[in-house]
């Protein structure tokens, strides 16, 4: 993607957006997480098939999107740093310090908190994904 991004600049294309899946992982947890399956076995790692890392919330932080969107961001010319992206990430606060095991047990306790934003999510109107807007007259947000 990024050489297609470099070849379409060289030959004078004006590149004002781009669109796509910047996170596998949490592609599929928006495909499974709703109303009849909990937050927390979604992210279990049997459930997620070992095609994430170890620690849940190396995904669900949205740091790797952001990553990406910030090298995109540049290969379409933009001058950006991790400070003009803003992250919203899916950890619970409370749950970004403790290991893995830890995380894993207590994510239940943030069931009702995940529920409410999936319920907000599905509003009309609005989805649950991680977004981002990387166009040059807009800071990318992601979250």
């Amino acid at each position: 993607m990024i050489q297609t991004l470099r070849d379409l600049r060289e030959t004078g294309d004006d590149i004002t957006r781009i669109e796509g899946i910047f996170s596998g992982t949490l592609a599929y947890l928006f495909n499974v997480f709703d109303a009849r399956s909990r937050f927390p076995r979604s992210c279990a790692p049997r459930n997620r098939r070992a095609t994430t890392e170890p620690d849940p919330r190396d995904d669900l932080s949205g740091m790797d999107v952001a990553r990406k969107l910030i090298i995109l961001g540049r290969e379409m010319g933009l001058t950006l740093e991790m400070a003009d992206v803003e992250v919203v990430g899916l950890v619970p606060q409370a749950l970004d310090g403790c290991g893995v095991e830890e995380f894993m047990e207590r994510l239940p306790e943030f069931d009702a908190v995940m529920a409410d934003a999936l319920k907000e999510a599905k509003k009309p109107g609005r989805c649950c994904a991680m977004s981002d807007g990387s166009m040059p007259t807009a800071t990318p947000p992601c979250g």
